[in-house]
């Protein structure tokens, strides 16, 4: 018992931290299922950690198509996967390694094809970002942009 209220007593504290935000930059490589061709961009991640909810929030900078866009996502802690549904589109993204320094994700994007729901795998895309100073991440955001 005496060993319990020790660990309770030291993670208290995380219960009331204040929510921790780091910055990673780095890479994602598409490959198109279809066709075999294989594109790369930039790929720029904001994490705060929001202990008091026990969720990690994120804004991704990406270059999915013709231009890069912002997008967010809010993940419960411990979970390992993320779907997300858009009007002709599935994304189910797996988090491979989540070492503080570097995360690895894997993604897999199913074309709907028709109204049953029918899915085809069309992009398999492979994200490595490793954790920059909050100064490097805003280079690599004007870098993009043209702005801070």
């Amino acid at each position: 018992m005496t060993k319990f209220l020790s660990i309770l007593l030291l993670l208290a504290p995380l219960a009331y931290a204040e929510p921790n935000t780091s910055y990673y930059l780095g890479r994602m490589y598409i490959n198109s299922v279809e066709t075999g061709a294989v594109s790369k961009s930039e790929y720029l991640l904001t994490r705060t950690l929001d202990f008091e909810n026990a969720k990690i929030h994120e804004v991704v900078t990406s270059k999915p198509g013709a231009a890069y866009v912002d997008t967010t996502n809010s993940i419960e802690f411990g979970q390992h996967q993320l779907e997300k549904l858009e009007p002709s589109t599935r994304f189910v993204e797996t988090v491979i390694d989540s070492d503080p320094q570097v995360l690895v994700r894997h993604v897999d994007v199913y074309r709907v094809l028709d109204e049953s729901g029918a899915q085809k795998l069309s992009e398999q895309i492979d994200i490595i970002v490793n954790r920059v100073p909050d100064y490097v991440y805003l280079l690599g955001r004007e870098q993009i942009y043209g702005h801070l």
